[in-house]
């Protein structure tokens, strides 16, 4: 096995990725059954026409209802993204479309880099196929609900914005990546704590006032036009929708009423992210006689090293360099608002709201492979991807074969 993975190093992890792919389009197809979210698509419309309004869609998830008037309840840039094409094609067009056009371009980013931080080719196109596919990234790619969305293009941003810095550092364009990720997902400006650190602790950044200045410009700009886009909407700056959502079940609204941000939740969320195994299936409730194929994921959640077993090389983390004692922090600062969220998620795979710190996870572990990445970790990187594609439409009762 060894000798194998070293003859083709680099062909069977570019191979591995067009097969993934391939059959993350077979499985778009299998979930096309279950939801057709198209928030992002009438917000593109809605856009286009000079208004921020939508038309009531024909599911009425994730709406916030206001006045009488329905709104999109998430950042607007995955919207602005897709004008071109409601624009050429109507309001007809799948937002997974940009699902879909991310995937090979974030593998390309997360391959470049790794190996800016190290890595030999062939072990950084396994890292890539690794985030994507070995993780519960790929659902939210293959599953088409407009939350699962806004995560896809926020992570890309931001891996985009850490390319930048471990690349030429130009901070005005690093701030422009990361204030299109707040125009997309706001809890994402908790990451920024990585790149002020670099800059205050860096012995390699000169000009340290400079470079926060230019890192902030176009953050603070974003975040002004997020505040009016929601002043707009709902007479107040800090309002995104949330509060008028018209689709929370009535577990989630228990939860709510221990608060919207509460210590309260903390053990719940970190049940779901790290130690929340599969459920049975049962032939009767009384028994654990079990009936093919035996398991499915709880729509609640699933942990983390269920999904992406290559997660347990975290344990051997070293932290010798600044740059990775940055990302431990703010892995644990956007922990704080993920762990005290009373919506832990509630219809997932996996435990979703963790993906927002998985660039800087995905730093961390590429750390632990100082020289090469080893055999077993190819293994396990496969073991995820087998268990990913076979399991994450569980939740619905479908299986690939």
């Amino acid at each position: 096995m060894k000798l194998f993975f070293k003859k083709h190093d680099v062909l069977i992890p570019v191979i591995l990725f067009f097969v993934c792919y391939t059959f993350s389009l077979f499985l778009i197809q299998k979930a096309l059954i279950i939801t057709g979210n198209t928030h992002f698509v009438l917000q593109a419309d809605a856009f286009l026409h000079g208004h921020l309004n939508i038309y009531p869609p024909s599911w009425l998830n994730d709406v916030a209802v206001f006045h009488n008037t329905y709104f999109v309840p998430f950042g607007p840039f995955p919207a602005v993204l897709l004008m071109p094409f409601v624009f050429l094609i109507g309001t007809g067009i799948s937002q997974q479309i940009i699902g879909i056009c991310i995937v090979p371009l974030l593998f390309i980013a997360l391959f470049d880099l790794a190996k800016k931080l190290g890595m030999k080719r062939a072990d950084s196109l396994w890292m890539g196929i690794f985030f994507i596919f070995s993780s519960i990234f790929i659902s939210l790619i293959v599953i088409n609900i407009s939350a699962f969305l806004v995560q896809v293009v926020t992570v890309f941003l931001l891996v985009l914005s850490l390319l930048e810095y471990f690349g030429k550092k130009r901070f005005f364009l690093i701030g422009t990546y990361f204030g299109l990720g707040i125009l997309t997902r706001d809890i994402i400006v908790f990451g920024s704590v990585f790149f002020l650190l670099e800059i205050i602790f860096s012995p390699l950044i000169n000009h340290k006032i400079k470079a926060i200045c230019l890192l902030s410009i176009p953050i603070t700009l974003s975040i002004l036009i997020l505040f009016t886009f929601n002043y707009v909407r709902f007479g107040s700056v800090m309002e995104n929708g949330y509060n008028y959502n018209v689709s929370n079940s009535q577990d989630l609204l228990y939860a709510k009423q221990k608060g919207f941000f509460s210590v309260t939740h903390i053990p719940g969320n970190l049940f779901l992210f790290l130690f929340k195994g599969p459920d049975p299936i049962k032939e009767n409730p009384i028994s654990y006689v079990l009936q093919f194929p035996y398991i499915k994921i709880d729509p609640w959640g699933l942990g983390l090293f269920f999904t992406s077993p290559l997660f347990i090389y975290l344990f051997f983390l070293n932290l010798k360099k600044s740059y990775l004692v940055s990302s431990a922090v703010t892995v644990i600062v956007m922990l704080i608002p993920t762990l005290t969220y009373y919506a832990y998620g509630a219809w997932q795979y996996g435990y979703r709201h963790a993906v927002d710190f998985y660039p800087f996870l995905f730093i961390l572990l590429l750390s632990v492979f100082p020289e090469r990445l080893p055999t077993r970790a190819k293994i396990l990187i496969c073991y995820g991807i087998v268990f990913n594609f076979y399991f994450m439409l569980s939740l619905w009762g479908i299986y690939p074969f």
